[in-house]
């Protein structure tokens, strides 16, 4: 486990979702592993089942938003916007500077802490993406005359596909490059055959438009399996 080798690059690891159901929250959980959850509890959080066809996923949706959806893209595209897929591990360290930045002043203008996307998460972060890309994570980008309008990372398991982080443009807002982004990845997923998207932390209203239903999930604290770690983990 790529988090056990790095034990002495981290104290504490917060989970803020996982699936009950899953294999990754039963290591954690069971105790048996040197990293393993040293509290945890259980709550609600949205998922969106995907079926196989796009057409079939889009049928959901209202005509009005159909052709919504469709304005938006054509919107960008015709501004000359073109969607990026990382999948070069070289490539990891520009796109994660790229898609933190856009993420950090976006916490700026909304008043948000930032302290948690610092240097060090930043060359953690771009070391994991690095590890699994291009089969355990998908990493897009969305530019425009060479400005990032958004991006996005999600990180696979399975038929899931887990939305890790995200981030828009502030000077972009008003073409909607998010739910551009967004609704292109969901495409991608269908046409890979994921059968779940979870869309991030929180049971946001705007999930629920995707079609997003509630399960349960896990939140936990992991201890680095380091003398730090150790100490922090103390009930």
């Amino acid at each position: 486990m790529l988090f056990r080798s790095r034990r002495g690059e981290w104290d504490l690891w917060r989970i803020g979702r996982l699936p009950v159901a899953s294999s990754l929250a039963g290591r954690l959980l069971s105790g048996e592993d040197r990293v393993r959850a040293t509290a945890h509890d259980v709550r609600l959080q949205p998922y969106v089942e995907l079926p196989t066809d796009v057409d079939f996923f889009e049928s959901r949706f209202s005509g009005r938003r159909r052709t919504d959806f469709r304005r938006k893209w054509r919107r960008l595209q015709e501004a000359g916007a073109e969607l990026h897929l990382v999948s070069e591990p070289a490539q990891a360290p520009a796109a994660i500077a790229g898609l933190l930045e856009l993420r950090r002043a976006r916490a700026a203008a909304m008043g948000q802490d930032q302290r948690a996307m610092d240097d060090r998460f930043e060359r953690f972060l771009t070391d994991f993406v690095r590890a699994l890309l291009p089969d355990e994570a998908r990493l897009w980008m969305l530019e425009l005359d060479g400005a990032l309008l958004a991006a996005k990372l999600d990180l696979l398991q399975g038929v899931r596909q887990h939305g890790y982080i995200a981030a828009v443009s502030e000077a972009h807002l008003s073409l909607s490059p998010g739910h551009a982004l967004e609704l292109q990845a969901i495409h991608a997923m269908i046409g890979e055959r994921r059968g779940e998207f979870e869309p991030g932390p929180g049971r946001d209203a705007y999930k629920y438009d995707w079609g997003a239903t509630d399960r349960q999930v896990a939140r936990m604290v992991v201890a680095s399996p380091s003398v730090p770690g150790a100490l922090l983990g103390l009930p």
